[in-house]
């Protein structure tokens, strides 16, 4: 099978242990090495922006950029930096359809919770015999620091869910595929 594998080559010697002391500035650096044009590992990059936020929210103008953060955040973050060691192992197919499908359907599944909400997108594939689920992409997004209710968080959920699809409707692949949106909002 063709796949995809996680190099993260700058992270694979990275020693965290080496850190005696976190700052903004580190952090900063770290987030945005996560390129993660199809959203494979949302949880992760989201995981880091939700620290950061919660860092500035908390801390804010407290802290100079190069001072170190509060020893309360310590082991969030080199809980964090783990996880993203871990993604050397991942390994994902990139070959969507296995077989020459009679029936192609897209789900796009959506949540909120009071951090963060997200959209992730699979292709079902459907012949006489097989039935085979790839994911496709994903997005997500840090809660704004002012406070929304969890139904307007679900609902920008909803949102993102929708371009992801229009972005998928576009592919000519999924020309006649079925669309289904799942959401647990009521």
């Amino acid at each position: 099978y063709d796949t995809l594998t996680c190099n993260f080559s700058y992270f694979e010697n990275y020693d965290i242990t080496k850190f005696d002391k976190f700052t903004k500035r580190t952090l900063l650096q770290i987030i945005p090495k996560l390129f993660d044009p199809l959203g494979i590992f949302c949880p992760i990059v989201i995981e880091g922006r939700y620290i950061f936020q919660k860092i500035w929210s908390q801390e804010g103008k407290d802290i100079g950029w190069d001072y170190a953060l509060p020893s309360k955040y310590n082991n969030d973050i080199r809980s964090w930096l783990e996880k993203i060691k871990q993604l050397n192992y991942l390994s994902i197919s990139r070959n969507i359809f296995r077989f020459i499908p009679k029936m192609i359907n897209i789900h796009t599944f959506v949540d909120a919770s009071t951090c963060a909400y997200a959209a992730c997108v699979y292709c079902q594939s459907i012949s006489d015999n097989n039935i085979h689920v790839e994911f496709l992409l994903a997005r997500s997004r840090i809660n704004p620091l002012k406070p929304l209710s969890v139904a307007r968080l679900e609902l920008a959920s909803c949102v993102l869910g929708a371009m992801l699809q229009s972005e998928i409707r576009e592919i000519n692949i999924f020309s006649s595929a079925n669309f289904f949106f799942w959401s647990d909002s009521k």
